[in-house]
């Protein structure tokens, strides 16, 4: 299994975009080429770079930085903190809890302010992985200043792993749209966190999740 992931990561640097100048100094850096999107809602674009994590994008100069100052010793987390350090930004945001790595940041790179949004739903293999997290690695606490969650329930959630001012906001999305009230009007829009699969990728697990939605659409209904 070690081995295959270490083919698949060897293939995504070989499909890869690659940069061979210094990243540029921004206020903003975004952790995570996926947390873009979200970014051009909240802020300018000339604000902020980018940090792909997943090796969509890689620069060279940086790279080659870490690979002489650190060696092949944890390259991944040591080029993303060089890539940081370069970029000297005041402000890390990021819209995906899924990610420890995230929430490890500030222990070695305190001077900026992380910021995150819990966007999606979350399960509870999710939590248990942070509960792994720290059965392996208890000494390193996962932080950030501000943590966006949908509700009160992750509220409570997220408290016991992350330290962080924890904020309840409800759907970030939904924020950016106008409330349209037709109070006359009777009926329900439910929008499903699902989307539609092939035949051959309806998994245990989708299935769940499908049925658990139909539930909540009848309870709504009654």
């Amino acid at each position: 299994f070690k081995y295959f992931i270490m083919l698949r990561q060897l293939a995504s640097v070989l499909r890869a975009k690659w940069y061979f100048r210094k990243p540029e100094k921004k206020r903003i850096l975004v952790y995570d080429k996926k947390s873009e999107l979200i970014s051009k809602l909240i802020f300018n674009e000339k604000d902020f770079i980018v940090l792909a994590v997943r090796f969509e994008e890689i620069n060279f100069f940086v790279l080659l930085y870490t690979v002489l100052r650190h060696g092949f010793l944890d390259l991944n987390f040591n080029y993303k903190l060089n890539f940081i350090s370069f970029v000297s930004p005041e402000i890390i945001f990021s819209d995906f809890t899924f990610n420890h790595s995230f929430f490890k940041l500030k222990n070695f790179y305190p001077s900026a302010k992380y910021i995150c949004v819990n966007r999606t739903i979350t399960y509870n293999n999710f939590f248990n992985s942070y509960e792994d997290y720290y059965k392996k690695k208890g000494n390193l606490k996962l932080k950030a200043d501000l943590l966006f969650v949908l509700g009160n329930l992750y509220k409570k959630k997220f408290s016991k792993y992350i330290d962080s001012e924890i904020i309840s906001i409800g759907s970030f999305k939904n924020n950016f749209y106008n409330e349209i009230n037709e109070s006359d009007k009777k009926y329900i829009l439910f929008i499903s966190g699902a989307y539609a699969r092939k035949d051959n990728e309806y998994t245990e697990w989708y299935k769940n999740e499908i049925e658990n939605e139909i539930k909540i659409v009848k309870s709504l209904s009654k």
